[in-house]
């Protein structure tokens, strides 16, 4: 997106003496200060901010009990007139939930435990809290009770649930779709293995993302994994990787859509917590920083427009901690924050925006610590309630959406996620042109563009100060053109390669999950390993064989964590084919071929790909010559008999005085025996390979030395 404001924003100024610990958009070190109490001590419970300067925190454990237990009650603190007052109870008790916003900002939460801690009995209820009338109604059960899951709305009225622990505390990959308005749940495509404590959120591409997460299984083993909800399709497909696995990140949406990930687990046994910063924008991921230790179980919270505070949780140790980093997520940088009061972990940040002034403009966003666990030895926590005053910029904010690629006659949501506003302070959003638009001047508007379209987004405020953000939406074509050469030549028994061309200039977007469906003649040639990407579109994107079986080659093409995404034409990929030796089999090998493909784009079966095929032919001798190195040649020669039985001579020639490296490979690219690996004079050399105790098969030689390379296909027959 490309923010614009009409209105001049004095520039902030820094101490120099903080200038080494202060983020840049922090005018002077906040710190905590004490607010309120809580009724009582309370982890593993949520809180939201529900407008008019109050936040309802719900259920969790009651950690005034002997034995904590999962509990109904609810509080309503009033971060305006200072109070913290009981709130209506919910109908059941909900600890190791999962709690949402609506649009309209009343509150649903989802399953949970509602027994004792780690034990007894789940609950499937889907409760929501009014705002306006500050009651609790159920709205359905799921199809399955669960703690330790995660979910997110999908549309204004669907929430997919995934993973999570049966009440026999084993993981499961089982999902669902429960939809608000009918208080009905629907199976959904099962997550790829079982998985609890993952984080799943609406990326800023647009996508639903489950990332990381602890796999079910003796060992526990945690994930770096990121897997991608196809909606339409109800079917999941691996999306990306984090830098580590993590099981307990703290996880927060940025207002412009972002997410950053702070600490989390990657190892049980040992204990091991990182203290690693991630960050997500436009689907990819990337490092932001090292927060100041390890720690897992924290919380975080959005200060102002480009800051994050994370803080609290345990370290390594299992030491409950106060400590707090600030994180810029504009600058990638982590600097230390203002510790807590209270040692907290289990505990909730909340974002409050502080409202002033007769107009009722924000005036700057206040965060709350809320409840917690004091020590990993008992279950004693504070009640008290701590307050952490920032500044914030209105407007910088505004998200128009990210740019994106749909079929014909589909639709997608545009716009951001609103940042806190005040009650009297309430910005009035437009967007041009409104073709398409399902509305003019709401948030996020569904588009259906009949052609490719730039949306601009307008948002005023009240004293007529204003700024735009813009989003494209692309049509992808009906139809895309691709094609291998047919002017293939090569040498039987040498490697060549098959390049295929991308014909149309096109959005990369639409090859982000696709498979290509490769035709060849088993008798003439085989696929070896790697497949090349680099120097085309491609470039850093993932390629996975998928299956090699008679003379049919399948690959999957996914966008990796450093892919592009560019509107281009040109080469996809170079496919290297191992060439049979011509005479090496009873019957006679082919000496030409056609190179049939199918490319099929998963994500857009919209558009149909023409494929053009090749044709490769394969001589006795090189089509064209080559200058020579130096007087002496270099590379393999005639081998002994090929097919050889148990034993052969490897002949080869040296143009220089070079360290030299003779490599056996099997027809998966694996090295299966280094015959030489020293330096060696110039000349004409021979080894004797002794291959009696390997399998029958066709085997690829290749020679390296002084930067230059050979290879040779040899036949194996027991």
């Amino acid at each position: 997106m490309n923010i614009h404001q009409s209105i001049y924003l004095p520039a902030l100024i820094l101490l120099s003496a903080c200038f080494s610990l202060l983020p840049i958009s922090l005018q002077s070190q906040p710190v905590w200060e004490e607010f309120g109490e809580l009724s009582f001590p309370r982890g593993f419970h949520n809180a939201h901010y529900i407008g008019n300067g109050k936040v309802l925190v719900m259920g969790g454990f009651n950690y005034s009990e002997s034995t904590p237990t999962a509990t109904t009650l609810c509080e309503l603190i009033d971060v305006r007139s200072g109070t913290v007052e009981p709130a209506h109870a919910m109908q059941a008790p909900h600890a190791e939930a999962v709690s949402l916003l609506t649009r309209d900002s009343n509150v649903i939460v989802v399953s949970g435990l509602a027994a004792q801690f780690e034990r007894g009995a789940l609950t499937g209820n889907v409760e929501m809290y009014n705002r306006v009338s500050g009651m609790w109604t159920t709205l359905g059960t799921l199809n399955i009770a669960r703690r330790q899951h995660v979910a997110a709305f999908i549309s204004d009225h669907e929430i997919l649930v995934v993973g999570g622990r049966h009440q026999n505390h084993q993981t499961m990959a089982d999902a669902e779709i429960f939809d608000i308005n009918t208080g009905k749940s629907r199976t959904a495509a099962s997550f790829p293995f079982p998985i609890s404590t993952a984080s799943m959120e609406i990326a800023s591409n647009g996508d639903v993302v489950v990332l990381g997460g602890r796999a079910g299984g003796a060992n526990s083993e945690r994930r770096d994994t990121v897997y991608r909800y196809d909606i339409q399709r109800n079917r999941w497909s691996h999306s990306g990787r984090l830098e580590k696995p993590l099981q307990a990140t703290c996880m927060l949406k940025l207002w412009d859509g972002r997410i950053v990930l702070s600490g989390g687990s990657y190892s049980e046994d040992p204990i091991r917590f990182t203290n690693l910063v991630q960050m997500e924008n436009n689907g990819e991921w990337q490092t932001v920083g090292s927060m100041q230790t390890e720690r897992q179980w924290g919380s975080s919270a959005q200060l102002d427009n480009s800051i994050v505070l994370t803080g609290g949780g345990y370290d390594n140790r299992l030491t409950v901690m106060s400590s707090c980093d600030f994180v810029d997520v504009n600058r990638n940088s982590v600097s230390p924050g203002p510790p807590l009061i209270h040692q907290r972990s289990f505990h909730t940040f909340v974002t409050v925006p502080r409202c002033t002034g007769s107009d009722g403009n924000i005036q700057g966003v206040d965060i709350l610590a809320i409840g917690g666990r004091a020590s990993l030895t008992g279950y004693d926590g504070p009640t008290s309630i701590e307050i952490l005053r920032g500044n914030y910029l209105p407007g910088s904010w505004i998200d128009a959406g990210p740019d994106t690629t749909i079929c014909s006659g589909n639709a997608v949501t545009l716009g951001g996620v609103p940042a806190p506003t005040c009650e009297n302070w309430q910005l009035q959003y437009s967007w041009q042109p409104s073709n398409g638009l399902s509305c003019r001047n709401c948030l996020n508007p569904i588009a259906s563009p009949k052609r490719t379209t730039q949306y601009i987004l307008t948002a005023r405020d009240g004293s007529g100060n204003q700024w735009f953000d813009t989003v494209v939406v692309t049509i992808a074509p009906d139809s895309i053109h691709s094609h291998i050469p047919t002017n293939i030549t090569g040498i039987h028994g040498e490697l060549i390669e098959l390049p295929i061309f991308l014909d149309d200039s096109i959005d990369t977007k639409l090859l982000e999950n696709s498979e290509l469906h490769l035709r060849y003649d088993p008798m003439m040639m085989h696929p070896v390993t790697p497949i090349l990407l680099e120097g085309g579109i491609l470039d850093g994107w993932n390629v996975k064989v998928v299956s090699d079986y008679a003379g049919q080659l399948t690959i999957r093409l996914e966008a990796g964590n450093n892919a592009l995404f560019v509107h281009s034409n040109g080469l996809l990929l170079r496919i290297t084919m191992a060439t049979y030796i011509d005479g090496s089999y009873e019957l006679p090998l082919p000496d030409s071929a056609s190179i049939p493909f199918e490319l099929d784009l998963l994500s857009f079966d919209c558009v149909e790909v023409i494929c053009k095929p090749g044709f490769v032919v394969l001589g006795d001798q090189a089509t064209s010559s080559a200058p020579l190195e130096t007087e002496v040649s270099f590379g393999l020669r005639s081998t002994g008999a090929n097919p050889f039985h148990g034993k052969t001579e490897l002949r080869f020639e040296l143009a220089n005085t070079s360290h030299t490296v003779l490599t056996v490979y099997d027809m998966l690219g694996i090295e299966v025996m280094r015959l030489v690996d020293e330096r060696m004079e110039q000349g004409e050399h021979i080894v004797e390979w002794d291959a009696s105790n390997l399998p029958q098969g066709v085997y690829l030689c290749q020679l390296s030395s002084n930067g230059r390379n050979d290879s040779r296909l040899v036949v194996l027959k027991k």
